[in-house]
């Protein structure tokens, strides 16, 4: 592009003298061989974009790019070696999409976890990252589950007898939450409205509700009027984590949004209208491929399944033509509301 604009520079220049119009430069003339240069490494070169049988040697200075020979794998999730040498690396602090978080709240790629690394503990997978990947949020690595009675056990998050959760209110709007129709919700996704997008504030509002009016409506299911899935998402903290984790522990999860779920599948968000959404990138399979890797090295993982992925949200809509409050849930087609009260799958999401 920038040889375009000097070229067409030149052509407005010598308008009135077309015949003495620059050559175009050729790869000789721009620095560029064909021959291989004895004191350059392997991987020094960069290539002519006219012809890539010339090229040039730049070989790469690694120290002061900033890379050194030390050890970094007590520490570092995430490595680069330098193209000069090999030996050198450099700890990347900056996570991306499809990355393990850790405990530590470091990141690294899925393929180079080390099970023998005592330091450093897998607890998500990132599938969203904001301001080049200082921040963003990381899923869980599996879905909660509830014992006999329907009660969370945040020291056994994983394997209790069932794997569905209520969310826990029914026809009953939270102080705070905005019950949205699946229009005003469709638009304020395509808007970026912030409270779609909020899964911990919303999680904050459910657990700090005035009960008293649900239970005054005569609702004989104790679960329509406890805010279960909020509740047991601020329990949470992964396994191999204490409690007190300050990072991962738990208060540290929440109860996602339709927003971050919708994000977590990858769905375009302006291509939404109504119950409808087709467009998507298919994210959820990149996450899956990180989720696979951490479960060949025995991770305990559980994977995001598009024929089985009815996902609870902590938005809450009003059940058009009827006046019924109800929560909004996920799956791979359309998303709708069922009654709070019923079961289906919980992921808790952390905010870094």
């Amino acid at each position: 592009m920038r040889y375009l604009l000097i070229l067409m520079g030149l052509l407005v220049a010598n308008v009135a003298s077309a015949m003495d119009c620059e050559k175009v430069p050729t790869c000789e003339s721009l620095g560029y061989a064909s021959e291989d240069d004895p004191s350059c490494t392997p991987d020094g070169y960069v290539y002519c974009p006219f012809d890539e049988n010339y090229k040039k040697c730049v070989n790469y200075d690694c120290a002061k790019m900033g890379f050194t020979e030390d050890d970094k794998t007590s520490w570092c999730g995430k490595l680069i070696k330098c193209r000069g040498n090999p030996r050198m690396t450099l700890c990347q602090n900056l996570c991306e999409v499809g990355d393990v978080y850790y405990a530590d709240g470091t990141c690294g790629y899925a393929n180079e976890y080390d099970p023998s690394n005592k330091n450093k503990t897998p607890v998500g997978v990132v599938f969203l990252t904001t301001s080049g990947g200082v921040h963003g949020k990381v899923m869980a690595l599996s879905t909660l589950t509830v014992d006999d009675n329907s009660d969370f056990d945040s020291q056994n998050p994983f394997h209790n007898t069932q794997e569905f959760l209520s969310v826990g209110f029914s026809n009953y709007i939270v102080q705070g939450l905005t019950p949205y129709t699946s229009e005003t919700l469709a638009q304020a996704l395509q808007n970026g409205e912030p409270e779609v997008f909020d899964g911990k504030g919303n999680t904050q509002k459910m657990l700090a509700a005035d009960l008293t009016e649900c239970h005054n409506q005569n609702i004989n299911n104790q679960k329509a009027c406890t805010p279960v899935a909020a509740k047991a998402c601020t329990a949470f903290y992964p396994l191999g984590v204490s409690a007190d984790n300050p990072k991962v522990g738990a208060g540290q999860w929440y109860f996602p949004s339709i927003g971050e779920l919708m994000q977590m599948w990858g769905y375009d968000l302006s291509k939404v209208t109504g119950f409808y959404y087709s467009e998507t990138t298919h994210l959820y399979q990149q996450l899956n491929d990180s989720l696979e890797k951490l479960h060949a090295k025995d991770v305990d993982v559980k994977l995001m399944n598009m024929n089985n992925n009815k996902f609870w949200s902590s938005t809450i809509g009003y059940v058009e033509g009827t006046g019924y409050v109800s929560v909004y849930l996920i799956n791979f087609v359309l998303h709708y509301h069922y009654g709070g009260f019923q079961d289906s799958y919980v992921r808790p999401v952390l905010a870094f």
